[in-house]
């Protein structure tokens, strides 16, 4: 405290004299400020450069635990104009949220089942379906069906949802798509024996701070590959299994399996934000490019980086 604060006295003498008092951990519980540092990420706004320095620093550095606390604690606003002193302090800071405000806003009921289908859009699908001369039967029943669908606990009214209001240019889309539709499944039962309906599955990615760039699935949906603004990539089993990685250990090499594994696995090497990633159809390789102008070749045995391509000059 006494080394540092005359850095930041200009703008946060309030919250550093407040920060001063606390001197041993017990405090901490103490303190409300000390528990919104706790409870909030702190936003810092940066300059291109400055942020791509930071990068660098970090890395050439090789200070994983700070890279981590910094994502773990900080959001980092990226200002592609010039520097101005007359905006640094217009986007930095906390959240506005105390911890007691905090807490009753996480209290609040999140409802993220499916919204329930518009009704005029429904009769509306009806009415240019009874002019198509392709059998469209089928799939009037389906959407009567959804009329009648109650929705769960967790489905939300329509007018909790703010949405734009629907356009006929918006049914003609679904018209064509029902269309669309069709045509695949009459491929579909031409050449299989039986009929098999598509499928689908829904995840949400919660506390993502706005940092998510880009996702993907493996060709069989059992691993999935994020990419962050954070310059990481973070894979999950959609199985609920561990991650296991093949580490070697000792001097004579013996490479084994983790024996716990982890939920997930953070894959770091990028300077920059990561735009875009895919998983190999055997489950052994992702890829993945990112804003520092590279493209990283990643093995799902070991989570580690194998190759870096470079070349291309823009994200």
């Amino acid at each position: 405290m006494e080394t540092h604060k005359k850095e930041h006295l200009e703008l946060h003498s309030t919250e550093i004299a407040r920060l001063a008092s606390v001197t041993i951990p017990d405090h901490i519980k103490e303190s409300p400020l000390a528990q919104q540092f706790m409870s909030n990420r702190y936003t810092v706004r940066l300059s291109r450069y400055a942020f791509e320095l930071l990068l660098a620093f970090l890395q050439d550095n090789k200070f994983m635990l700070l890279t981590r606390l910094l994502n773990r604690n900080v959001t980092i606003r990226v200002d592609n104009e010039r520097p101005s002193a007359l905006v640094r302090e217009e986007a930095i800071g906390l959240s506005e949220l105390n911890p007691s405000q905090l807490e009753e806003h996480n209290k609040q009921p999140v409802q993220l089942g499916a919204l329930p289908a518009d009704p005029w859009m429904i009769a509306e699908l009806e009415y240019y379906l009874r002019d198509e001369k392709f059998d469209a039967e089928p799939l009037r029943d389906e959407l009567r069906k959804l009329i009648k669908r109650e929705g769960g606990e967790d489905t939300p009214s329509r007018d909790a949802v703010p949405m734009p209001p629907p356009k006929f240019t918006d049914v003609k889309k679904e018209v064509e798509a029902l269309k669309e539709l069709r045509e695949k499944l009459n491929r579909q039962k031409a050449t299989t024996t039986k009929s098999i309906t598509p499928s689908i599955t829904c995840f949400t990615f919660h506390n993502t701070y706005d940092t998510l760039t880009c996702l993907t699935a493996s060709a069989d949906s059992s691993l999935v590959c994020a990419g962050f603004s954070e310059s990481i990539l973070k894979i999950w089993s959609l199985k609920g299994e561990k991650l296991k990685a093949y580490q070697q250990h000792g001097t004579n090499k013996e490479i084994t399996r983790e024996v716990e594994g982890s939920d997930s696995k953070r894959l770091v090497g990028h300077s920059g934000p990561v735009y875009g990633a895919r998983i190999s159809g055997d489950k052994k390789f992702a890829i993945s490019c990112s804003e520092d102008t590279t493209v990283r070749l990643w093995s799902l045995e070991t989570f580690t980086n194998l190759v870096v391509y470079k070349g291309h000059n823009y994200p």
